[in-house]
């Protein structure tokens, strides 16, 4: 039997992040990639300019966490919208179109 081995100690301290665009208004930082993890979880950052749109969008292979660090933003998963304020969380199922403002 295989033993599972835990991951190694890793530390991103804030500002920092591997960063990029995902749509107008709407930053991308990698705190932790697919890559780093063996392709098991990825931890992303998302600053928004208020009123900016993530489009719908479905992934088919992973589900999508959030939690709103400050301000407010707006879900909607499948046929469920809701806005959340700082500490809010959501869980957005695989197979399912979601978006975000």
């Amino acid at each position: 039997m295989d033993a599972i081995s835990s991951p190694p100690l890793t530390i991103v301290h804030p500002g920092a992040g591997r960063v990029g665009g995902l749509a107008p208004g709407i930053g991308v930082v990698f705190k932790l990639n697919g890559a780093d993890t063996g392709g098991s979880v990825s931890v992303v950052e998302h600053p928004f300019e208020v009123g900016a749109l993530v489009p719908p969008h479905m992934h088919t292979r992973e589900d999508e966490y959030s939690i709103v660090v400050e301000g407010h933003i707006g879900f909607r998963s499948g046929d469920r919208e809701v806005v959340l304020g700082p500490g809010g969380y959501i869980t957005k199922p695989r197979n399912e179109m979601h978006a975000m403002w």
